[in-house]
């Protein structure tokens, strides 16, 4: 079995991308690309790159990152085990809005079928386009990318949909946030909602809880599964080393 990578979504342009563990070997032939990024601070990196990945769901959990909460998925395949990493929280404070891939991942879990395998793909919205211009005059634009879940429906490999109808601009079934106005805005809390998505994750893995440790069992073991004195997820997170120092 080989090392375990973790993937983030590819915002601009779709996709995912996997850190490098080994960032000295430059002259690697093992599919790496040298990424060079402007935010927080000019700098490159290389990682791997993917338009999709899956295999059978192993593990499921959310954890703490420096960079606040994290969903984590990890999917076995054949010759390694895969982890899309989405971010819980839309910033790194969890008393405000839930991330938009975390809101979209859970809308579709009660459709999810646990005894099928899985494919994570990416959706670029071209008519979702918006531009604009900063403070200083600099011209900018953003396409909005979605995380597709694609699994069997029978006749053939389909994204799976939310378990929540779309009528009149709302989703059936989600809770509203509450609104107040307060000088003179209308501000809005996220509470109640927020609860309700991550409960909608948390009761999905609590209920298949002990199928992924079976699973996990059954297969090959990871190189960091086998490291001593740890759990497997803790022991796959120090072995990444990926997760608390990456400029995104």
């Amino acid at each position: 079995m080989e090392e375990t990578r973790y993937w983030k979504k590819i915002a601009e342009g779709g996709g995912f991308w996997s850190y490098c563990k080994d960032q000295e070997n430059t002259k690697s032939n093992d599919g790496r690309q040298l990424y060079k990024y402007t935010r927080p601070n000019p700098g490159e990196r290389w990682q791997y790159e993917a338009h999709q990945f899956g295999g059978v769901i192993d593990s499921l959990y959310i954890k703490d990152g420096k960079f606040g909460e994290e969903l984590c998925i990890g999917v076995a395949s054949e010759n390694r085990v895969n982890v899309l990493q989405i971010n819980v929280w839309q910033d790194k404070k969890s008393d405000g809005k839930l991330h938009a891939d975390f809101k979209g991942f859970a809308k579709k879990i009660p459709n999810i079928d646990i005894n099928d395998s899985i494919d994570f793909k990416t959706w670029t919205n071209l008519k979702g386009k918006r531009e604009w211009t900063d403070g200083e005059g600099n011209a900018h634009s953003s396409i909005p990318t979605y995380i597709m879940v694609y699994q069997d429906n029978g006749v053939m490999r389909t994204n799976t949909k939310a378990a929540f109808d779309y009528v009149d601009g709302a989703y059936v079934g989600i809770p509203a946030p509450e609104s107040a106005e307060m000088g003179g805005r209308t501000v809005y809390d996220f509470t109640i909602q927020n609860k309700f998505f991550i409960d909608l994750v948390e009761s999905f893995s609590a209920k298949n809880d002990e199928l992924l440790k079976e699973r996990r069992e059954k297969r090959e073991s990871t190189p960091a599964e086998a490291l001593p004195n740890s759990s497997p997820v803790e022991n796959e997170l120090v072995a990444a080393g990926v997760d608390d120092d990456l400029p995104f």
